[in-house]
């Protein structure tokens, strides 16, 4: 069997900040080398189309905006992709939503070789409509719409367990755990004696946590930490005074961010729960492949990592004792798995998962008055995506304008 992998990422965007280039640029190196150079590739965004890229700058900037929408030129270049008979199709998309369904499912339904790797991304954005009853009713409404007749050809997934339990629940579908994974090559890392541990902040709260612990812990002074995700300017001109800390800048390079890791010797991620209790995190994986130990708060989706892969603790997000006591002790997990959440594993995995999907798919032939019934419904649907687009640029633009003239 012959298998194709197309990537989509309307975020990827050469020299772009953040690590969205590095994070899909080691899964696509790492599925080249199982795949074949010529059987993987990634499509990016048409910004960097005046560019040499690695991949394909092709999707317009329309495929990010709030309404979402992709041109049928691109949607006929996927389908000319498959140029044999036998071979599969694996069009992914780690960015996915709701559109994703409804326009990689218009894909899929004509093409009897396309399947879909959908994982559905920010566990936020959708955590906020499950919690609403009309809401939930409306989006699995469509959401199963958008998956009819392709259900056997779609593998579905999101960022955690938690919230993989969470859809799945909800929306009666089953949903994997995407294979978080690093863009850190475990040889970069030296065994040279490391001293400094990193404190990773996310949310306001976080930054009085590690303020408060900070003055309640003298002991905390003796330890050499580099502060990560700092927006509170009073608490930051308040740890500056310490010549144990240095508060470093948000956007790094990303030859200097993997270099750092060669100095740390501890990670902790003080993410506020009310907002992160069920995402994951790109750095927890580099942290974990580094072979720093990890702290994380209990009862998120960061701490099943550690339970997963050890080599760390957790601590009370409400308590600055216990905050305190993960970052002066050992770890109380030790390190217990055999595999590193490297590319090269999540790209194993992710083949291993849509291999056994083209294996069992024994999704029926439908007839032409079938086939006429869905392609027409799909350009309905697209129809649909493009008025809302127009109703949404014309309210934009009179509210620009109407703000401009008072």
């Amino acid at each position: 069997m012959n298998i194709k992998f197309l990537g989509l990422s309307g975020h990827l965007e050469a020299g772009a900040p953040g690590h969205y280039e590095t994070f899909h640029k080691v899964l696509l190196d790492s599925l080249q080398e199982l795949l074949g150079s010529k059987n993987a590739k990634f499509f990016g965004s048409q910004k960097s189309e005046s560019i040499q890229t690695w991949f394909e700058p092709i999707l317009p900037d329309s495929i990010t905006s709030t309404i979402p929408w992709l041109p049928k030129k691109f949607l006929s270049s996927v389908e000319l992709e498959k140029k044999e008979e036998r071979e599969k199709v694996i069009l992914y998309n780690y960015e996915g939503n709701l559109f994703s369904s409804f326009m990689l499912g218009s894909i899929a339904r004509r093409s009897t070789g396309l399947y879909i790797y959908l994982n559905f991304f920010n566990s936020s954005r959708f955590t906020s409509i499950l919690d609403s009853r009309i809401r939930l009713s409306l989006f699995k409404m469509f959401f199963l719409f958008a998956l009819r007749g392709i259900h056997k050809k779609v593998e579905l997934s999101a960022d955690t367990e938690k919230i993989s339990n969470l859809l799945e629940s909800k929306l009666g579908k089953i949903f994997s755990v995407f294979p978080m994974y690093s863009g850190l090559n475990p040889e970069f890392i030296t065994n040279v004696e490391r001293n400094v541990t990193l404190i990773n902040l996310r949310g306001a709260r976080s930054e009085y946590l590690l303020k408060s612990t900070l003055e309640k812990n003298p002991l905390l002074l003796n330890i050499v930490m580099d502060i990560h995700g700092m927006h509170n300017t009073e608490i930051a001109q308040y740890l500056e005074k310490f010549s144990n800390i240095n508060i470093i800048p948000d956007q790094v390079d990303e030859v200097s961010y993997f270099a750092s890791y060669k100095k740390y010797s501890r990670a902790a991620f003080i993410y506020d729960p009310e907002f992160f209790s069920m995402q994951s995190s790109g750095r927890l994986a580099d942290a974990i492949v580094a072979g720093a130990e990890i702290i994380v708060p209990i009862g998120t989706s960061l701490e099943d990592v550690l339970l997963e892969f050890g080599n760390g603790s957790s601590f009370d997000f409400e308590k600055e004792d216990s905050l305190a006591h993960a970052l002066l002790s050992k770890p109380s997990i030790k390190r217990q798995v055999m595999h590193m959440p490297t590319s090269t594993w999540a790209a194993t995995t992710i083949l291993e998962k849509m291999q056994m999907l083209i294996e069992k798919d024994d999704t029926p032939e439908i007839n032409r008055v079938s086939k006429l019934l869905n392609y027409y419904i799909d350009e309905i649907i697209r129809a649909a995506f493009w008025v809302l687009r127009l109703i949404f640029g014309f309210r934009k633009r009179l509210h620009i304008l109407l703000g401009f003239k008072r």
